[in-house]
């Protein structure tokens, strides 16, 4: 595993790289850990070498993190990225970015391990939701779920990885497994999307990673909205 520290103030470059080699140490993990301080010479080393993990300050300066993060989602939509900042200014914008989270300094060992724990290199327990396919029990992670959206009358769950699946089971009755799930918003009549795999959201509809559009309710806009916002900043509140 590649993780990647970018701050403008090399004491805090040192002091976050040695906070994720001990918890990486903690967890057995093999993991290069590389600090850099330079907005430029960040954004060349993330082009010639795939990072897994980057920790991204959002005030460098004159530069901005949340652009960088824009620059590196170019040629590395996987890399999980987690801004680390002293302003929460930015919060919504940083998660329009696909973040991971969400820390506001001083970073301390907890928010750390709240933050890595998010991404999918330390999650140990992931959520999943139970659906029947032709008799049969499947349990499908959460994370893996773009959208669920209802097909005639089945509901067809599409996933990240390009495929779906279809079961005969009802979105209605399905969204009472995701009822404490906020990152579920119903969108539109029969779609409910995974905030999380949102890149942007306008009156237009809504704009997934890869740049699939889905439609939104126009009456429902402002609320949708909303919950969306909410959604983000409660990710932001929650590493705190």
């Amino acid at each position: 595993m590649r993780i990647v520290v970018c701050d403008n103030e090399t004491a805090e470059v040192e002091l976050l790289c040695s906070m994720v080699r001990a918890f990486c140490e903690e967890r057995d993990v093999d993991a290069e850990v590389r600090g850099i301080s330079d907005y430029k010479r960040f954004l060349e080393d993330m082009a010639k070498v795939r990072a897994d993990i980057v920790l991204l300050d959002i005030c460098m300066g004159t530069h901005n993190g949340v652009e960088a993060a824009r620059v590196l989602r170019r040629f590395n939509e996987e890399c999980a990225v987690i801004f680390v900042t002293s302003s929460r200014e930015y919060a919504v914008e940083a998660f329009e970015v696909s973040a991971a989270h969400y820390v506001v300094k001083p970073v301390t060992p907890q928010k750390l391990q709240e933050a890595l724990g998010r991404t999918r290199f330390f999650q140990t327990q992931k959520k999943h939701l139970h659906i029947t396919v032709d008799y049969t029990e499947l349990r499908v992670p959460l994370d893996d779920i773009l959208y669920l959206e209802t097909v005639g009358r089945k509901t067809r769950l599409y996933l990240k990885s390009g495929a779906f699946v279809e079961t005969g089971m009802t979105l209605a009755r399905i969204s009472e497994q995701l009822w404490e799930e906020p990152r579920f918003l119903s969108c539109y009549r029969g779609i409910m999307v995974n905030a999380d795999y949102v890149q942007a959201l306008d009156e237009e509809g809504i704009i997934l990673k890869g740049r699939q559009r889905l439609p939104v309710s126009g009456k429902r806009f402002g609320e949708i909205r909303g919950l969306y916002h909410e959604y983000l900043i409660r990710k932001v509140r929650s590493g705190n």
